[in-house]
């Protein structure tokens, strides 16, 4: 904690020897100037009691003691903690360079790239998000990938940015542009009130140009509602089958429409869910995906999916920008429907008159089905339709199960809440 009078403010740093986080609030000093330390948990936990309108007070007892003062419903709550000399506090490494300025679009970039990064340690090349020459930002975990070309960032290095905690802040992605500085295997990050210095990440990056696809393969394409992307993603991670092997997810492309496939286990039937915001072109396909890429790619704002077959990655991309997208590998399924083959052979006369003469000659069925040309019996759109609405029908049924635990979760959250309030109300009156 480092207090300023002069200008109103105080600013907090927390460092775990690598990376320092620097974030600038405003305070009222009264007059007193100075650095002291306070144990990240106490402060956290004090913090977290108050309301957005409460006091938070720190207090230096001396080199070996603060108080931190919380205000709860009114009440100022004190606690005692012992510190460490600040003495030992490591400070942050000067980054010497230009900085390079990073506007709103490019922000957005970096934390989607910083979304789809590796969290594996055992792969610590991929655990960031990687800038290339202020023009392109890359982002993958060798599942699923995240690139966008044509940025405008001058006077940008090319840095792999590491996959830090604080880049899910919702404080950094305020107002105001992003200035990056690097040097050496250092960078410096920088926001309106504050500023990230840490340790870039080391290694060699894969040639992620070689698994993008050039784009002449795809023979489908689903094109979705944008202004539904974001219920979509989450209707997507409310199907079935969320705890399944690789939480797989299908996507049907068939006859101008599309549709959601899902199922419970391995052995279960597949429940269809039609997408009424969305439409689809080229010939019929049927790919499985990871759900959690899926959802990703629409809160992304990338409303088409470009399909090839199931065996081959889905590029997800935003209308005609051919400058951003997301490469994602599909998952194998046990028993996946397949999409039926569209006959591009135009029938002859003869076909059309022994089609017509079967039918006059009743061989179809009483109950609506028809015969196939290999005598196994077809199922007739008025039976698919039962066959849907039934799949629907469990589909709500499930869900409605799910609304009851949830609605049993929230009833026992609501009587802890009340334990909890009789308590802090136990504990006001004892310091009355």
């Amino acid at each position: 904690v480092v207090t300023d009078d002069a200008g109103g403010t105080t600013t907090l740093t927390a460092t775990d020897g690598e990376t320092h986080l620097e974030l600038e609030v405003p305070a009222s000093n009264h007059g007193q100037d100075g650095a002291f330390l306070v144990p990240l948990a106490e402060l956290r936990d004090a913090a977290k009691g108050c309301g957005r309108t409460d006091l938070l007070i720190l207090k230096s007892d001396g080199d070996s003691s603060a108080t931190i003062v919380g205000e709860s419903g009114g009440t100022m709550i004190p606690r005692k903690v012992n510190t460490p000399p600040i003495t030992g506090f490591p400070e942050a490494p000067h980054v010497k360079g230009k900085p390079a300025e990073l506007d709103a679009h490019a922000r957005e970039v970096i934390s989607h790239a910083l979304a789809c990064a590796s969290k594996d340690p055992n792969r610590e090349v991929l655990n960031g998000a990687r800038i290339e020459d202020g023009n392109t930002v890359v982002g993958t975990d060798g599942h699923h990938l995240y690139r966008c070309n044509g940025m405008e960032m001058p006077g940008s290095p090319t840095i792999i940015l590491p996959n830090l905690p604080a880049f899910g802040w919702k404080g950094l992605h305020g107002v105001g542009d992003w200035e990056l500085t690097a040097d050496g295997d250092r960078f410096r990050l920088t926001g309106r009130s504050w500023a990230i210095t840490g340790k870039a990440v080391d290694g060699t990056y894969p040639n992620w140009r070689q698994v993008v696809p050039d784009g002449k393969g795809f023979n489908s394409r689903a094109a979705f509602d944008a202004t539904a992307l974001n219920a979509l993603a989450s209707t997507v991670m409310g199907l079935p089958g969320a705890k399944s092997p690789n939480r797989p997810v299908g996507l049907r492309l068939e006859n101008g429409k599309v549709a959601l496939l899902a199922r419970d286990g391995e052995d279960g039937k597949f429940a269809e869910v039609p997408i009424c915001q969305a439409s689809s072109s080229g010939v019929e396909a049927t790919v499985f995906l990871n759900r959690e890429y899926v959802a990703k790619a629409l809160r992304f704002g990338l409303d088409r999916a470009d399909v090839k077959d199931a065996l081959s990655p889905v590029r997800f991309g935003r209308g005609d920008d051919k400058g951003r997208d997301m490469i994602v590998m599909p998952v194998r399924v046990a028993d996946a429907p397949v999409a039926a083959k569209r006959t591009t052979k135009p029938r002859t006369p003869k076909q059309e008159t022994m089609k017509h003469t079967n039918r006059n000659n009743g061989s179809g069925t009483g109950n609506g089905s028809r015969t196939g040309q290999n005598g196994a019996a077809e199922t007739s759109p008025v039976d698919a339709a039962a066959e849907h609405i039934a799949s629907v029908k469990d589909l709500l049924r499930r869900a409605a199960g799910g609304l009851n635990e949830l609605a049993a979760s929230l009833r026992q959250l609501k009587a802890e809440q009340k334990t909890t309030e009789k308590e802090i109300r136990q504990v006001r009156s004892t310091i009355r």
